[in-house]
C-alpha cells in the first residue's frame, strides 16, 4: 500500500493555499504539521483534506493546554517517524527512520550518514529563508520499500500548473 504524506512548518497563522492544492492533488492519506502553527483553525483548514499530526513550535505558546505535544511519533506501514519542531531536540537513535523537523525555515531532505535516518524540513509556506519561495514537502511511504520525500516549491509548483493550462 502506497501512502503520501503532506509536510509543512513555519505556518505562523498564515496558510498559501498552494499547500493545500500540493496535497488535494498528491491525494494525502495524512498531513504532518512540524510546528509553529498559529491558531487552531489553521489545523482545521488542513483537517478537511486528510488527518493532521502536530505538535508545538517555539512560537505556539498561544498554544500551550492544546493538548498538541512538542513532539511525536508514528509509525506508518513500519516506518517510525519522529515530528519535532527543532531538530536540535532530537536524537540520532534506532528509535526511528525518519525525523521531521522545522524552525529554520529552510527546505532539507537528505539522509543522515552516521544513524541512515532521513530527515525532512519542509521549509517555510510563508517566510521561507531561502530563493525558492515557500515549499511544503511529500513523503512517500510503501510497503517494502525505502521511503522518500520531495521538496515541493510553491512559486515551481504553480509554474508548472499554469503551463500546463496553457
Amino acid at each position: 500500500m502506497q501512502n503520501y504524506i503532506g509536510i509543512l512548518s513555519d505556518t505562523h497563522g498564515s496558510l498559501d493555499g498552494r499547500a493545500l492544492s500540493v496535497f488535494k492533488d498528491a491525494k494525502v492519506s495524512r498531513i504532518f504539521h512540524a510546528g509553529d502553527i498559529g491558531p487552531l483553525s489553521l489545523l482545521a483548514r488542513l483537517e478537511s483534506i486528510a488527518p493532521v499530526t502536530a505538535v508545538l513550535g517555539n512560537n505556539d505558546f498561544n498554544l500551550d493546554g492544546s493538548g498538541i505535544p512538542h513532539r511525536t511519533l508514528e509509525n506508518i506501514c513500519g516506518v517510525r517517524i519522529e515530528i519535532v519542531h527543532d531538530i536540535k531536540r532530537t536524537t540520532f537513535d534506532g528509535a526511528k527512520d525518519i525525523v521531521i523537523c522545522g524552525h529554520t525555515h529552510r527546505p532539507v531532505n537528505v539522509v543522515e550518514g552516521l544513524s541512515n535516518i532521513l530527515v525532512i524540513n519542509p521549509g517555510s509556506v510563508t517566510r521561507p529563508r531561502v530563493a525558492e519561495g515557500p515549499s511544503v514537502a511529500l513523503l512517500e511511504i510503501s510497503e517494502g520499500q525505502k521511503p522518500s520525500a520531495q521538496i515541493i516549491y510553491l512559486d515551481q509548483y504553480e509554474a508548472a500548473l499554469n503551463s500546463s493550462h496553457t
